[in-house]
C-alpha cells in the first residue's frame, strides 16, 4: 500500500505532534547509546538536507558532525610511513 503526497503529509503531521507532545514529557536533557546514535545517523543521512527541518534529538549542527565523525571512523586509518624500513615493518605486521 502506498501513501498519496497528501495522506504522507497528514502522517507527517501527525508525527511531528505527537513527538512534540512525547518530548513535552521528558527531563530536561537526555542521552543516546552509541549504537542509538548510529541508527540515528545511519537513516538522517539518507535525508540530505531535508533533516534539518524534521531533526528534534539534536541540533541540525551536531548532527552534521554526528555524521562527519561517522564517516571518519569507517575509514582505515594507514599510518604515516617516512622510511622503507618503516613500509618493511608495517607490510610484516599487517601479514601476522
Amino acid at each position: 500500500m502506498t501513501l498519496s503526497e497528501k495522506q504522507l503529509g497528514l502522517t507527517i503531521e501527525f508525527l511531528r505532534e505527537e513527538d512534540r507532545i512525547l518530548w513535552s514529557k521528558l527531563p530536561e536533557r537526555i542521552t543516546v547509546t552509541k549504537k542509538e546514535r548510529n541508527r540515528v545517523v545511519k537513516l538522517g543521512s539518507q535525508l540530505g538536507s531535508a533533516i534539518n527541518g524534521i531533526i528534534t534529538i539534536v541540533t541540525p549542527r551536531t548532527f552534521a558532525v554526528e555524521i562527519c565523525d561517522s564517516r571518519m571512523h569507517r575509514r582505515r586509518r594507514v599510518p604515516r610511513l617516512t622510511h622503507a624500513g618503516d613500509v618493511a615493518r608495517y607490510h610484516q605486521r599487517r601479514k601476522a
